[in-house]
């Protein structure tokens, strides 16, 4: 509930695990938290195969990572 209430355009999550299975949910959300966080040159924008989704979600973690080593030296 908390991500639909983020007001994000065309991002519904129905399903937690099928929602973010891509990363790109998961992405968009980062950004909105911490706009310009998100590189989307990198971004597997329609990723059809496991690969591609996988390489989102590695994304993800490395967002998360930077944005958490920068918080500890704010």
């Amino acid at each position: 509930m908390w991500c639909n209430s983020l007001g994000i355009d065309d991002l519904y999550i129905n399903n937690l695990f099928a929602d973010f299975g891509d990363g790109i949910a998961l992405l968009k959300i980062l950004d909105k938290v911490q706009p310009g966080c998100v590189d989307w040159k990198k971004v597997e924008k329609t990723p059809n195969n496991k690969f591609k989704k996988l390489s989102n979600t590695n994304l993800c973690v490395q967002v998360c990572k930077l944005q958490n080593k920068f918080m500890k030296f704010k």
